[in-house]
């Protein structure tokens, strides 16, 4: 099984993070993983590669509608962009040999479009929600349609892209793991969690883990 992971916002780590340990497992039974990131993207580059994972960086214009409004002229570059983008997916898939496509977030809207047109299976993995109303908008009633499968990191994420509706039987909630080690009490300083509670306005009684 070869998979393609698509990585187009990797700004905040978390995506390429959780794919180099999901990966572990996937090529731990035999399965090939390889991902493409936006050029520029060094560090995401930088931690696949470390996980074993090869990784392209494709050259175009990062433009990432990740605001709750846009301008008009924010909303037309963006939708130029996504007429042209799709071809050099495409072309990375058909070179790779994919038999699917694994595209995070909204802003794989154009991997999810090349590994259409490619014919290739799609996995898409919803992550946050902080995109416009009308993208979401027409993910919901275009995109989503076809995806074969599409997991949500959360209950709050899923019902932000699918409102009142019932999730359909190929969505699914799968909820990010957390190294509890890491994150353990034990391994946070104080101030820190002082600060952070003085940040999000928690009061002592607030539990700090």
């Amino acid at each position: 099984m070869r998979i393609l992971v698509a990585i187009l916002n990797p700004r905040f780590g978390g995506i390429p993070k959780r794919i180099a340990l999901v990966s572990e497992g996937v090529m731990g039974e035999g399965g090939m993983v390889s991902a493409v990131v936006p050029n520029g993207s060094d560090e995401a580059k930088y931690l696949l590669l470390s996980a074993g994972i090869p990784t392209e960086a494709l050259t175009y214009d990062l433009l990432i509608p990740t605001k709750l409004e846009l301008t008009n002229k924010e909303m037309a570059l963006w939708m130029l962009m996504f007429q042209a983008f799709p071809t050099l997916l495409i072309r990375e898939i058909t070179r790779q040999q994919a038999e699917i496509v694994h595209v995070n977030g909204l802003c794989g809207i154009r991997a999810f479009t090349a590994a259409k047109i490619a014919g290739k299976r799609v996995i898409w993995h919803i992550v946050s929600a902080n995109y416009p109303k009308f993208l979401v908008w027409i993910w919901r009633r275009v995109f989503s349609r076809a995806a074969d499968i599409t997991f949500f990191v959360s209950e709050t994420t899923a019902r932000f892209y699918v409102g009142r509706q019932s999730l359909r039987r190929s969505e699914r909630i799968i909820f990010e793991a957390v190294d509890t080690d890491e994150s353990s009490k034990e391994r946070i300083r104080p101030i820190d969690i002082e600060e952070s509670r003085s940040e999000l306005h928690i009061g002592k009684e607030g539990n700090g883990n």
